[in-house]
């Protein structure tokens, strides 16, 4: 498994800058962690991950975990609470006490009734990557796909310094993009993707591509 550290190295050596002298590190990092995202995104990879909030009496809303995709369940001192909308709480009389429901807003979960004590906000989430800070951070995407991440880094590095190899780096990407694609639905589907008309066609998971702790949405 790359650290962050080994990724933006091997950056620096394929642009043949490894003293560091043309390229600045903070970009590389940038480009390294813009990689992950787009290749979370546009291969729809996610990890679970949870994280816990601690309430503010009187404090509705808190912010989201870094690199949530989406909720899968959210606990109020170890008990679950119910989606709603932000519009079915505004149309509810204010109140305080022991939150029954959550919402998403933005960049926010808010809780309802407004909490009046000091609790654990448990938030279970699918989340995606680029959120890497410390040079011993790990990508959460598989490691026969993290080289994608040099690759995305390389390119964008050409762009800035009119690179030749401007072309080659982008290539890279794009099917680093689409091998990692064809692997999910090659472990999804061994013997072949349903086909309609199937007499017996397998049956379809709503959440398929589970790819070392890793899911696909369709």
């Amino acid at each position: 498994m790359s650290t962050f550290s080994d990724l933006y190295k091997e950056v620096f050596q394929l642009m043949r800058d490894p003293n560091k002298y043309k390229f600045s590190l903070t970009y590389i990092k940038k480009w390294i962690n813009e990689a992950e995202k787009l290749f979370c995104n546009r291969t729809n990879y996610s990890v679970n991950a949870d994280t816990s909030i601690y309430t503010v009496a009187g404090t509705k809303e808190y912010s989201q975990p870094s690199g949530m995709k989406a909720v899968i369940r959210v606990f109020y001192d170890d008990v679950p609470l119910s989606l709603v909308h932000f519009e079915d709480t505004i149309e509810q009389t204010p109140s305080r006490g022991t939150p029954g429901l959550y919402y998403l807003r933005s960049d926010k979960i808010g809780v309802y009734p407004i909490p009046t004590e000091v609790k654990e906000l448990q938030v279970i989430y699918y989340a995606i990557g680029g959120n890497m800070v410390s040079d011993l951070d790990e990508p959460i995407i598989p490691e026969e796909h993290q080289h994608a991440l040099v690759e995305y880094a390389c390119y964008r590095c050409c762009i800035e310094w009119d690179d030749d190899r401007v072309q080659f780096f982008y290539q890279n990407w794009v099917n680093s993009i689409q091998e990692a694609k064809e692997n999910a639905t090659e472990r999804a589907y061994p013997e072949g993707f349903p086909v309609v008309g199937d007499e017996n066609p397998p049956a379809i998971d709503p959440l398929t591509h589970d790819i070392e702790g890793m899911r696909m949405f369709r």
